[in-house]
């Protein structure tokens, strides 16, 4: 079995750490060289100041701890880090970081500061690692397969979004045979409860940030779609089936002459931060959601096509996250037997 060994990043295995030199703003759109900024994408600029194979680290913001991974000419902003000259294999380092890295960021900052990352944090953090050159190509060949399944998903997720928002704009642009009529002429509203005196179930307990838990017990049976309440109050769901909802989000039932999946896409067009009513956190009344005007065909059949071609797409959505979903448990479980069999975890 080959022998794992621990060391700091800082103690060899990677000879030359140090940040780019640029501001965040210096990009320029069709550069010629690669920028890497604080950003999950790069951008480009014009002038270069690396020619070598490396590791970048976004040292601030949404993606503090991203580890990119090129070889070649680019350039760095002043808070990314640029990793060079490597004793170790430098895809099986950049897999073990982007596993890694953002836990140990975590448990350094201090409580309401904003995540960044110190020079220390990348010299003094602890490396395990097989001593075998070919056993960590290995071990990063299979990691890197299951990136490249997600990067795929992923793109065919953003791909398929773009589509569902231009069919949004196009079916539900208003045609001859629709009607504007008032949200409450339509449907009516219940409110959501709380549910921390119910058992553990099988029903679905939805926030405004999607399922939460489950219980025993439901507030409606049926299609239905859900609306903040309070907070996050620009994300409508749909639901078909039993389902409790919390106190934040409010559901719809007992529809007029209007199909749930039709009403859910019609909701997904609607600027809902328009009609917030408080200065602080968002919020919405029955009463203003009520005097929300839609427009709607007045043919059920024809509610139907626009949502089953809308649905469609969803669910082609839905299926590559839970691709998504399944590499990155892999690539998870992956990581976590390897440490366990030596030792590490």
């Amino acid at each position: 079995m080959t022998k794992w060994v621990t060391k700091k990043l800082g103690e060899g295995l990677v000879k030359s750490i140090c940040t780019g030199k640029l501001d965040a703003n210096a990009m320029v759109e069709g550069g010629a060289y690669r920028f890497y900024t604080c950003a999950k994408n790069y951008s480009f600029i014009d002038e270069y100041a690396f020619d070598d194979e490396a590791l970048l680290i976004s040292g601030n913001g949404e993606y503090v701890g991203y580890v990119h991974y090129y070889k070649g000419k680019f350039n760095a902003y002043q808070r990314t880090y640029v990793l060079r000259n490597f004793s170790i294999d430098i895809h099986f380092l950049q897999c073990y970081l982007n596993y890694f890295l953002r836990d140990r960021i975590k448990k350094e900052m201090n409580a309401g500061s904003i995540p960044f990352i110190k020079m220390g944090t990348l010299t003094e953090m602890p490396i395990t690692y097989p001593e075998s050159l070919a056993e960590q190509r290995r071990i990063a060949g299979i990691l890197s397969s299951a990136d490249g399944a997600i990067a795929a998903s992923e793109a065919l997720i953003a791909k398929y979004r773009n589509i569902k928002r231009g069919l949004l704009a196009t079916l539900l642009q208003p045609k001859e045979g629709w009607k504007k009529v008032k949200l409450g002429e339509c449907l009516t509203i219940g409110n959501g409860q709380d549910y921390k005196h119910l058992h553990k179930g099988d029903i679905p307990v939805y926030g405004t940030g999607g399922v939460m838990t489950y219980v025993d017990d439901y507030l409606y049976e049926g299609e239905t779609v859900c609306i903040g309440r309070k907070g996050t109050i620009n994300k409508p769901i749909f639901h078909c089936g039993k389902i409790w909802t919390v106190d934040t989000l409010f559901y719809t039932h007992s529809y007029v002459n209007v199909l749930p999946l039709f009403m859910y896409y019609a909701f997904c067009c609607i600027d809902w931060l328009r009609y917030n009513e408080a200065t602080g956190v968002p919020s919405l009344s029955k009463e203003t959601i009520y005097k929300i005007e839609i427009n709607i065909p007045s043919d059920l059949a024809e509610q139907r096509r626009i949502a089953e071609i809308l649905s469609s797409v969803d669910a082609k959505i839905a299926a590559e996250e839970k691709v998504v979903e399944k590499y990155k448990g892999v690539k998870k479980g992956l990581m976590e037997e390897m440490m366990k069999e030596n030792n590490c975890l």
